[in-house]
């Protein structure tokens, strides 16, 4: 008995998208996004922060090392500064100090045979470098190259406003060798150093006034 079987066509019916239906999911999609990339950004805006906690911390140890190194060897400190801004820490205003700022540290580390800057400051810039474990004085971290100049008595939008391809540093130090302030800035965010600790500041930050005695 022969069993015929027939194979009946299935129209398949695909219905698309309307007009309207992706205006909504358009929508959606821009109110998602409205809402995550604040977010974002923020979690950014974070991540730099504490990298350039960080990096403070570790400019801070650098320096007091380096210090220390100068004390004990009886070498002389270069307290040729004098501090204009607020009461900080152990920092007062017009308290005489000594300074190392991203102009000396470049200067260091383009040619650490250079003659440009006070001797003294060179040479706490040399033992910097070399506690932020550089090799031959080119530390390349930090990006200390390029244009530069000291930071004082500016804004960080200021100074980075002239592109100098470096953060910002101002480090002062007391006549006993120990770091007093550290101010370190780039990308908008100001991390401060006193001894009371450390803060970050984004909202225009400015570096401390100073003058050279």
């Amino acid at each position: 008995m022969n069993v015929l079987f027939r194979k009946k066509d299935k129209k398949t019916n695909v219905k698309g998208f309307t007009l309207v239906e992706l205006i909504v999911v358009i929508a959606i999609i821009g109110v998602l996004a409205g809402i995550l990339v604040p977010v974002m950004f923020g979690y950014i805006r974070d991540a730099r922060k504490q990298a350039m906690l960080a990096d403070a911390r570790i400019i801070v140890s650098a320096a007091q090392i380096a210090l220390v190194e100068q004390v004990a060897n009886g070498e002389a400190l270069s307290i040729t500064k004098q501090y204009l801004g607020p009461t900080v820490g152990e920092l007062s205003n017009k308290q005489s100090v000594g300074a190392i700022t991203n102009w000396m540290m470049a200067r260091v580390q383009e040619d650490p045979n250079t003659k440009e800057g006070d001797p003294i400051d060179r040479r706490i810039a040399q033992n910097i470098l070399e506690n932020l474990d550089s090799d031959d004085n080119k530390v390349t971290f930090f990006g200390f190259k390029g244009n530069k100049s000291n930071p004082w008595n500016t804004t960080l939008a200021e100074f980075e406003k002239q592109k100098y391809g470096c953060p910002g540093i101002a480090l002062l130090y007391n006549d006993e060798g120990k770091v007093v302030l550290l101010e370190y800035g780039k990308n908008g965010i100001l991390v401060r150093y006193t001894t009371d600790g450390y803060e970050v500041l984004d909202d225009n930050p400015s570096f401390s006034e100073m003058k050279r005695y």
